[in-house]
């Protein structure tokens, strides 16, 4: 394989998490799809073979509200040595994932040879990553090296999206100071449980502490849809409430993030996992709080209990089902 070294490309960033986490996370095509390509897109992963000779296949798309039109690409691993470095080949690719040239940029190297390296440093990583056009003509090694300005714009852009979600990750997986936890083994299918959180029709009808009504004014159950809704207390107070889905997988897991739809109401962040136990279900519903300290003024007001309650009136609707299929 000839590459032209002299038009090479090379940017350095610090990480601060350690290396073995930035590796999974440049690796694993479940971090990857989160925060690869440039800032103004977001990718849907279509194939993933993380390994020598494996292929990465996705599609780039434009940020909602974003102009622009969606863009294939394609890496082949080369070296994946953990967690010190990372060897691939990327490239323009079609749906079917052939290489391709990208039409508006006719000039642009057919493939690019990249090598990220990850160095340890005190607890944070110190990543270089370099790039080589691979067996190009001199015209596309000229391309490559005039663009290394606008490369340089582009890749660090997307490691400021990289950046922000490791610090995102290890707040979502340091949280035990900052969260409340409620299990419950459900006597039910884990679809019915599942279901009875995501249908309009059922989570209306159980939702929420004892004494309180639910009236929904949209739901739209999918990863950027959200439930807008009011609870009425027995006091007669209106609470609006806005939750906004991130992840729903049918029927194991909700991910999604919980407030009242005003920037002056903090909202939270909640994880409903559905473990199937053998015709009955776990429930794991752990809710994650900004702070410790916001966190100590929920319970001020009960949130344990009133979220036992909530799970109550779960416990109780879906054994009413139950009773009604019989």
């Amino acid at each position: 394989m000839a590459n032209a070294d002299d038009a090479g490309f090379t940017i350095r960033r610090v990480f601060d998490a350690p290396r073995e986490l930035v590796f999974a996370t440049m690796t694993d095509p479940a971090h990857l799809q989160h925060w690869w390509g440039p800032k103004e897109c977001t990718i849907t992963v279509a194939r993933a073979d993380v390994r020598p000779g494996g292929i990465f296949h996705y599609c780039m798309h434009p940020r909602a509200g974003g102009a622009g039109m969606e863009v294939w690409g394609r890496f082949d691993f080369h070296e994946i040595d953990k967690p010190r470095r990372i060897v691939f080949v990327n490239g323009f690719a079609d749906e079917q994932g052939n290489r391709i040239r990208y039409p508006l940029l006719p000039l642009w190297p057919l493939e690019v040879l990249n090598t990220t390296t990850l160095e340890e440093d005190d607890g944070k990583t110190v990543m270089t990553l370099h790039s080589v056009p691979v067996n190009a003509s001199e015209a596309e090694r000229a391309a490559f090296q005039a663009g290394h300005a606008s490369m340089e714009q582009g890749f660090n852009g997307m490691y400021d999206v990289f950046e922000q979600y490791l610090e995102q990750y290890l707040k979502s997986v340091n949280t035990a100071d900052r969260e409340i936890v409620i299990t419950r083994t459900l006597r039910a299918p884990r679809e019915l449980v599942f279901d009875a959180f995501t249908d309009p029709q059922h989570v209306g009808i159980w939702w929420g502490p004892n004494g309180f009504a639910v009236k929904t004014a949209a739901m739209d159950v999918r990863p950027g849809g959200s439930w807008r809704f009011e609870m009425t207390g027995p006091d007669g107070t209106v609470w609006p409430n806005l939750i906004e889905y991130v992840e729903v997988e049918r029927p194991a897991r909700l991910v999604y993030r919980h407030g009242s739809g005003s920037d002056a109401d903090p909202a939270f962040d909640v994880i409903v996992t559905f473990e199937d136990t053998g015709g009955t279900t776990l429930l794991t519903m752990r809710s994650v709080f900004a702070s410790p300290e916001a966190l100590a003024e929920v319970r001020r007001y009960g949130a344990e209990e009133l979220g036992n309650q909530t799970i109550d009136k779960l416990a109780a609707y879906i054994a009413n089902q139950l009773e009604e299929q019989a």
